[in-house]
């Protein structure tokens, strides 16, 4: 089954340039998932109260080896040819304090990112893109580590349970169609309920609504809300999908996207939960791992 989404993920970057470079780094992200150096942070967080109201990660403390992510960086880098974007990419990766920026990333410290951009001479917009994306085998970990500290069956809120980031899209599961939120950034899967805007809690049916192709509305679809002026695709399937077809299925519907935006709809730019955490380095951890 991986085999096949990194086949998918190669083709598509084959065959759709505008989300080439995207592609080539979620492979990138996917062949890193099961690198046991991720590991690491099971020595510095604690499992919670699946009640809790902020997600499992909030005031958490997470192990990273900045050395590995030095690495994936280097090689999603290289993959995307994002040099081609941001000349001083390559001398970023080398000389940045990697536990400030990884704590600028977790913490979706906007205003901190364009400081980092402005000192390095590079668009926050691609500091942002590679330091999401290679933050996800760590986001992936750390969802399966803390998969008994958040309740998924009826926690009925917007953003994720774990991370706080809010859902990239949405699957509407099996014969029952239930409605199952998904966060990109670390795969986690969460029910939620239709006729109800995961954004704003909107419940207004009048201002509540979808866009699809003819035929694709059982499918797939784009749901709306007038209030906030958001939307979240909705795919159907039949299992959950695997953290690795939550990217896959993502990027190769980038056409909703766009016909969302030309709609007039976005996604937040915000995070759903503004975690705070702190970042230690697996250097301070070794004797411990």
């Amino acid at each position: 089954m991986l085999k096949q989404t990194i086949a998918s993920l190669e083709q598509l970057a084959t065959d759709d340039p505008e989300v080439a470079r995207v592609a080539l780094m979620y492979r990138d992200a996917i062949l890193a998932f099961d690198d046991p150096l991720w590991d690491i942070t099971r020595l510095t967080l604690h499992h919670a109260s699946p009640e809790q109201a902020h997600p499992a990660l909030h005031n958490q403390s997470i192990g990273i080896d900045p050395d590995r992510v030095r690495d994936l960086m280097r090689t999603m880098a290289s993959s995307g040819k994002l040099a081609e974007l941001a000349p001083g990419l390559d001398r970023f990766i080398d000389t940045q304090d990697m536990i400030r920026f990884l704590q600028v990333m977790i913490e979706w410290d906007v205003d901190e990112l364009q400081r980092i951009g402005e000192d390095q001479d590079i668009e926050p917009a691609a500091l942002l893109a590679l330091g999401n994306t290679v933050l996800m085998p760590q986001f992936h970990r750390i969802a399966e580590i803390l998969a008994d500290s958040v309740d998924v069956e009826s926690n009925d809120i917007g953003f994720c349970p774990v991370c706080g980031s809010w859902p990239g899209m949405a699957e509407q599961r099996g014969l029952a169609k239930q409605l199952w939120l998904r966060c990109v950034r670390c795969g986690t899967g969460w029910k939620s309920r239709h006729q109800k805007c995961v954004f704003c809690d909107n419940t207004d049916h009048k201002t509540l609504g979808y866009l699809a192709a003819e035929g694709e509305r059982e499918s797939r679809r784009i749901n709306t809300c007038n209030e906030c002026d958001c939307y979240i695709k909705v795919f159907a399937t039949v299992t959950p999908l695997t953290h690795a077809d939550v990217l896959r299925v993502d990027l190769e519907s980038f056409v909703l996207d766009v016909g969302a935006v030309d709609a007039g709809y976005h996604q937040p730019a915000q995070p759903g939960f503004p975690i705070e955490v702190a970042v230690q380095p697996a250097s301070e951890l070794a004797d411990r791992f």
